[in-house]
């Protein structure tokens, strides 16, 4: 199954944490954030992630990913994916109870989101919340973080196509090496 993965370049309604642009496409280092941390991330950049599916796929499956660390004990989390501004998914909640790095989603899960449109999968958004953090906590950086990967299907095609390797057919048997 085909998968692409891209970083947010674009937050909405921020409030309550400090350098959230450093989690965004191109950014570095990490944010950090006090309690009732609340945040939109969106948008992805032109030709990558969702933006770079084909017309004809159907998206079958969302992840990322979100390391985060507690200042001091732990702290509650909801993570909600949405589809533009308005319809909002199945929310991800629970808690952070020392630095960790969680998974959500995988290649079948929607969250209960539907797309019907490759503009539908680029309308993709995850809404941030943090609650009862005692001082400052972290969200970390790094390779996959705050990262998300779409898994998608195509349609069946009697078509061959070879886009790397070596394709022969030689007394009617087919080797592809």
């Amino acid at each position: 199954m085909p998968s692409v993965f891209s970083k947010f370049t674009d937050t909405l309604s921020v409030s309550n944490f400090t350098n959230l642009d450093n989690l965004l496409n191109g950014g570095t280092g990490d944010a950090t954030f006090t309690d009732n941390a609340d945040g939109i991330l969106r948008s992805f950049p032109s030709g990558e992630g969702p933006n770079s599916i084909p017309s004809t796929a159907t998206l079958v499956g969302i992840q990322f990913f979100v390391s985060a660390t507690p200042g001091a004990g732990s702290f509650s989390f909801t993570f909600t994916p949405q589809k533009g501004a308005t319809t909002s998914g199945n929310a991800q909640t629970g808690q952070y109870t020392g630095a960790q790095t969680k998974l959500f989603g995988g290649s079948s899960e929607l969250f209960g989101l539907t797309f019907s449109s490759i503009g539908d999968i680029a309308a993709f958004r995850l809404r941030l919340q943090f609650t009862s953090v005692t001082g400052t906590a972290t969200l970390n950086s790094g390779t996959n973080q705050l990262r998300p990967t779409f898994h998608y299907t195509l349609p069946f095609s009697n078509k061959v196509y070879n886009t790397s390797g070596k394709f022969s057919i030689t007394s009617g048997k087919v080797s592809i090496t």
